[in-house]
C-alpha cells in the first residue's frame, strides 16, 4: 500500500469511503488478534481488516485475499526497515514519528469536522483508530527516508533537477528505426552505411521514424548504454536493441542551445517524479527482498 506522505492520508480515507467495508471496525480485542506475521513483524485482524475491505473484487476466497493484500503488507514492514536501517534506528515509537502521527490525526478530525464524524467514516472504512496510527507512523517514516534519499541529488527539488536537464550527458533526442526480425535490422544497417537511412527505412514498411526524449536513468541499463554512447550527430547508427520482438535501431539528434536551456519547462517535473518513483522502488525491494507474510 503506497503511503505517499502524512498529508496524503486524509484524501486517502475520503477515497476508500467509496468502498464497502468487509468488517466491523470497533476498539475491540478481536482487531488486535494477530492473524500473521511478516518479518517478525504481527500482522493484526484490523490490518488485515482495513485491506481486505479496499478491495474491489467481490467473492475472494480467504487464500485469494491474502494473496492480494500480502504486497501492501511487505511494503511497510519494507519501509519500516528502511527506516531503521538508514534513520539511525529510527522507529515508529521515536517521538519524531508520534508527533506526526498526533498532528495527522488532528488534522484528519479537522478534515470530518469533528471527532463523531471522524469515528464514523473510520468506522465505514473498516479501519481502527489504532490502525490509522500506524499507517500515519508507516507514512512518516517514508517521508523521512525519502527525504534522505533524494538530499544533495539532482531529484531533490525542481530547481537541482532543471539544473540536472541541462546537461545533455542527461537526456537524448533520438530516433528510432523498428523491424520485424534481427534479420531486417541487420540489412537496414548494412545498406544505411553512408547512405539516406529515412529513404532505405522506406523499403521495409516504415513511414518516418520516430523521434522522442530519452532520459538517463528510465531507458533500462542496456538501453541507456547504447542510447547515451552515440555521438549528437544525427547520423551515426545503433546497433540492434531487442525488445519484446521488436528489432530497433538508434540514432542520436543533435538538441540546440535554445531547447537544452528550455528542457525543464518542455518536460515540467514529469520525468523527475518518475525517476523519483523508480529510485524509490529500488530502494524498497532492497528491504523487501526474502520479506513473506506468514498467515496463521
Amino acid at each position: 500500500m503506497k503511503h505517499g506522505n502524512m498529508r496524503r492520508i486524509l484524501p486517502l480515507l475520503v477515497a476508500v469511503t467509496l468502498l464497502a467495508g468487509l468488517f466491523a471496525a470497533g476498539c475491540t480485542s478481536a482487531n488486535k488478534e494477530v492473524v500473521a506475521t511478516c518479518g517478525g513483524d504481527p500482522v493484526l485482524r484490523e490490518e488485515y481488516s482495513f485491506l481486505a475491505g479496499r478491495l474491489s473484487d467481490e467473492g475472494l476466497s480467504e487464500d485469494e485475499i491474502r494473496e492480494k493484500i500480502a504486497p501492501s503488507i511487505i511494503e511497510d514492514r519494507a519501509i519500516l526497515a528502511a527506516g531503521a536501517a538508514l534513520l539511525d534506528g529510527l522507529t515508529v515509537d521515536d517521538k519524531a514519528v508520534k508527533d506526526a502521527v498526533k498532528a495527522g490525526v488532528k488534522e484528519a478530525i479537522a478534515g470530518y469536522g469533528g471527532k463523531d464524524a471522524y469515528r464514523a467514516a473510520l468506522a465505514e472504512q473498516s479501519l481502527t483508530e489504532h490502525h490509522l496510527k500506524r499507517m500515519l507512523a508507516v507514512a512518516e517514516i517514508q517521508r523521512l527516508v525519502t527525504e534522505k534519499l533524494f538530499v544533495g541529488t539532482e531529484l531533490e527539488d525542481a530547481a537541482s533537477f532543471a539544473e540536472w536537464l541541462t546537461d545533455d550527458a542527461h537526456y537524448a533526442r533520438v530516433e528510432r528505426y523498428d523491424f520485424r526480425s534481427e534479420a531486417e535490422a541487420e540489412a537496414f544497417l548494412t545498406a544505411a552505411a553512408g547512405g539516406d537511412a529515412d529513404a532505405l527505412y522506406a523499403t521495409y514498411g516504415g513511414e518516418k521514424a520516430s523521434a522522442s526524449y530519452c532520459f538517463l536513468g528510465l531507458g533500462g541499463e542496456e538501453l541507456d548504454g547504447l542510447l547515451f554512447s552515440l555521438p549528437a550527430d544525427n547520423t551515426t547508427l545503433s546497433a540492434i536493441f531487442s525488445d519484446r520482438g521488436v528489432y530497433s535501431v538508434y540514432r542520436r539528434l543533435s538538441v540546440s542551445a535554445e531547447e537544452r536551456e528550455d528542457m525543464a519547462a518542455l518536460q515540467g517535473l514529469a520525468v523527475r517524479d518518475e525517476l523519483r518513483s523508480r529510485r524509490w522502488d529500488s530502494l524498497l525491494a532492497g528491504y523487501a527482498d526474502g520479506l513473506t507474510v506468514e498467515w496463521r
